[in-house]
């Protein structure tokens, strides 16, 4: 009998998620179905642009609501046909306890709560299991992932597998 590829746990080991900062998403679609936009634009030089499908729509407002939460806001986003990615900053200045397992997370509560509500009103679940990420460490990786969300549907364009 085979036995399946053991998967790499995608959260940082040891690091406490309940701190203050940011945090780069990245949100799957499972199977890599394409059912959140279309990348338009593609004869416009420099102007592709993201065109969200009724999916989409719903994916957005649920990504605009987690500003609504407390401690949590996202600084930047971009929906693509089959993920997200999410520039998220968790502010924990409050005092609350923190925690180094990823699982109680705020971020993870975030991201759980962002997928049972959008998946509800789109009536099945579109989200791959887990997300990964990427802790913001200085200001010009903030920027680099910035940009990264911004340059994201010329990127898409782009890449030979998508065209």
């Amino acid at each position: 009998m085979n036995e399946l590829p053991q998967r790499k746990h995608p959260r940082m080991k040891n690091f406490d998620y309940s701190e203050n900062g940011l945090y780069f998403l990245t949100l799957c679609v499972k199977e890599k179905d394409t059912l959140l936009c279309k990348i338009v634009g593609r004869d416009v030089p420099d102007a592709p642009k993201v065109q969200l499908t009724n999916i989409g729509e719903t994916v957005e407002k649920y990504i605009l609501s987690i500003n609504n939460t407390e401690r949590v806001s996202v600084h930047k986003y971009i929906i693509m046909p089959d993920h997200v990615h999410l520039l998220l900053f968790v502010d924990n200045s409050d005092g609350a306890s923190g925690t180094s397992r990823p699982t109680h997370s705020l971020i993870s509560r975030t991201v759980s709560g962002f997928k049972r509500l959008s998946n509800k009103e789109i009536g099945k679940n579109i989200w791959q299991t887990s997300f990964f990420d990427h802790v913001i460490r200085n200001e010009a990786d903030y920027k680099t992932h910035y940009r990264y969300i911004e340059d994201n549907p010329v990127m898409w364009l782009l890449n030979k597998h998508y065209i």
